[in-house]
């Protein structure tokens, strides 16, 4: 140190486990907020679908009249919420990719390559959730009868 007086001594360890710990500190709350987003999503969506019951419990009932049967139907509204689902995973999937250029290119100035198997990833569990929501809100729907659903009309 005394053969050079202008130089300064930095422990690179302590420097990377600061950003290590910053970094994870990050990751974590964006899967907690991704988590809340996710979880007010499902609950926004079994609200929706508890509106439209009564219009549900006709259409089925009127289907079940025609000779559907209750896996037929719970097939209908599986690819009718999975179609839902998947205009929903590809609008999302759009702003993130969006989003993701934007802060790669702008704020950390990197090359970007797109995800394209995490996107098609994210497209396709949204469709299966937004399915299996839709059709386990769906349930007691699909178990009543007919005939009562119809003398109530």
């Amino acid at each position: 140190m005394a053969a050079f007086p202008n130089v300064s001594v930095i422990d690179v360890r302590e420097v990377l486990a600061a950003i290590s710990r910053v970094l994870r500190n990050v990751a974590l709350a964006v899967t907690i907020v991704g988590a809340i987003v996710l979880a007010s999503g499902i609950l926004i969506l079994i609200g929706s679908i508890s509106m439209t019951r009564f219009q549900r419990m006709y259409e089925v009932a009127v289907l079940k009249t025609l000779g559907a049967t209750a896996a037929l139907v719970a097939a209908m509204l599986a690819v009718e919420y999975g179609l839902i689902g998947a205009a929903a995973g590809v609008i999302g999937s759009a702003g993130a990719l969006g989003l993701a250029w934007a802060v790669g290119r702008f704020v950390f100035a990197l090359p970007w390559e797109p995800a394209v198997g995490t996107l098609i990833a994210g497209v396709a569990g949204a469709a299966v959730l937004v399915a299996a929501v839709g059709v386990l809100a769906s349930l007691d729907v699909l178990r009543r009868k007919p005939l009562s659903t119809l003398r109530a009309e």
